[in-house]
Parts: C-alpha cells; structure tokens; sequence
C-alpha cells in the first residue's frame, strides 16, 4: 500500500508547517556545517553562490542580486541596468529574497555561540569580502541590516526558507 506524502508512517508524521520545516532543516544544516568545519565566512562565501535560491520568495524591501545582463531585451526595467564599475560589465538588479541563508547563518551562528552580527551588510564586507552597497556590488542589502531581524521579517512577509 503506497504511503500518502507527509503522512504518518510508523508513528512518525513529518512536519507540514513551512516555516518549521524550514527551521528543521536550517539546523540540520548548521549541525552538517559545522561537523565540516566550515566558518561562518566560508558558509556565506558558499551561500551566495547559489544565486537562484529563493527566487520566488518573497523579498525584503531593497534586497537586490545584481546578475551579468546578457544584452538583450530583459523583463529587468531598463533603470534596474548598471555597469560594473571597473569593467563597465553591464548588470541586471532584481529584488531577490535571501531569507534561506539568513535562516541558515542565524541558526549556525546560534549553533556554534558566536555573536549574531548586527549589520550583516558589514560582515559580509568584512568578513566574506563580498561588496553590499556600491553600484555594481552582487548583492544589495536592504534597509534592515541585523541578521535577527532580517529573518523574522522575511517570515512575516510570507517566505519559506
């Protein structure tokens, strides 16, 4: 007899809430990140190489990933087009959602006891080397900045990690 999809099976029932999933599996995540000895740099270096996660979630105001354009007509506004500013690289911004790994560097920040940063735009600067506020930088971060917070208002506006 097949087994319904998230059903109880032996006495176990899977989680059927999206966000509580969603914390599942954030900390199995973090428990898999840290039993590799990942730092938290290297996890937000490797996190933002996944530029299509969470494309259709719902994003924070002023979050923006900025994508190499391609030339041609685009449903990107033509005033969401910049140039790189060091190789006139044409780029694409378009808001994007990045509640997945904010929830996933919460819980392994949380997991290891390391100090929760409060201007995650800094520390991605500082501590990842990526750029977060110039024309041409890959990612943009909106207007709230703590990682905390970031992530209790991308559940508010409906996103799934």
């Amino acid at each position: 007899m097949p087994v319904p999809p998230w059903g109880a099976v032996q006495g176990y029932c899977a989680e059927r809430d999206a966000w509580k999933r969603a914390e599942l599996r954030a900390h199995i995540d973090a428990i898999v990140a840290e039993l590799y000895g990942l730092s938290p740099s290297e996890l937000g270096r490797m996190l933002m190489a996944f530029p299509l996660l969470d494309r259709d979630q719902p994003p924070i105001p002023g979050e923006v990933l900025a994508k190499e354009g391609e030339g041609r007509a685009s449903v990107v506004r033509r005033r969401d087009r910049v140039r790189h500013p060091r190789d006139q690289r044409l780029l694409e911004r378009e808001p994007r959602s990045f509640v997945t790994r904010d929830l996933f560097l919460l819980r392994y920040f949380e997991r290891r006891r390391d100090v929760v940063p409060k201007d995650v735009s800094d520390w991605f600067r500082h501590q990842v080397g990526l750029e977060t506020d110039r024309t041409g930088a890959a990612l943009r971060i909106g207007n709230d900045i703590d990682l905390r917070k970031r992530v209790e208002q991308a559940r508010r506006a409906g996103a799934a990690a």
